[in-house]
């Protein structure tokens, strides 16, 4: 399977301060064109006298009106990658219906949503850091149809 479209969700960043619900600035749009699509967040470096806890869903903008968590990484506190596959595969056939609300870092860690990924995409994060410490990370993805 190839990807259709591949790049950074998230480019390489050094973080050495705390931030709390932030978002990339730059969403992925014409999404709806593709169904599905994997996801890796990719921590290289961390360093200093201290620790740092990284938490970071994915979000796709649903029904032209809000942002939502369609997926959801397992919290980050060392060099390492993490991987979410089959992000906004099909929904089954049966009948039960799920509501969906906009959410922001709420859905449970390591979790992904089935369903339409929406028509844009953008991560969302929250970062502590203690002491005194820096970490280099970024989050990747390739959609496909």
């Amino acid at each position: 399977m190839a990807y259709a479209l591949t790049g950074d969700l998230v480019a390489s960043r050094t973080d050495t301060t705390s931030s709390t619900a932030e978002t990339t600035t730059t969403a992925i749009t014409s999404v709806d064109l593709y169904r599905q699509g994997t996801f890796v967040l990719d921590v290289t470096a961390g360093s200093g006298t201290g620790s740092f806890t990284l938490d970071v869903a994915i979000q796709g903008y649903k029904a032209g009106y809000a942002w939502t968590d369609i997926a959801r990484f397992s919290q980050v506190t060392s060099v390492t990658q993490r991987f979410l596959h089959a992000v906004g595969s099909t929904v089954g056939t049966g009948s039960t219906t799920v509501e969906e609300a906009a959410q922001s870092l709420d859905i449970t860690v390591g979790t992904v949503r089935p369903g339409p990924m929406g028509t844009q995409l953008r991560a969302i994060y929250t970062l502590t850091i203690t002491g005194t410490y820096s970490v280099t990370w970024a989050v990747k993805y390739g959609i496909h149809s």
